[in-house]
């Protein structure tokens, strides 16, 4: 993404999580929602989200966890690791806009 001309750009989504191992210390496993801002090389993690079972909207300033170039990325991902239980998220609702005031 280019966000290079942008003033203050927010990421807005809606995530949901379900990990049927949820609260076993060391083991649940997580929905990662990452930034890049040099098109992938090294990543900046801005949330880790447990099991949480609801849609849940989400909105994050991009320039509080990385630069704003034009070689912006944003991924989620998740794993089962150990390969021990049920693990499934979900993203919807996607968007990019800045926000400027005059």
């Amino acid at each position: 993404l280019d966000l290079s001309g942008m003033t203050d750009p927010v990421v807005r989504y809606v995530r949901w999580v379900a990990c049927d191992d949820a609260g076993v210390e060391d083991v649940e496993d997580f929905l990662y929602v990452e930034l890049s801002d040099d098109d992938g090389a090294t990543w900046v993690t801005v949330e880790i989200v447990p099991d949480n079972q609801m849609w849940t909207p989400v909105e994050l300033y991009i320039s509080d966890f990385v630069g704003l170039t034009s070689q912006v990325r944003l991924r989620f991902w998740t794993d089962d690791t150990p390969n021990n239980s049920r693990t499934e998220a979900a993203v919807d609702a996607v968007q990019i806009f800045d926000v400027s005031c005059p």
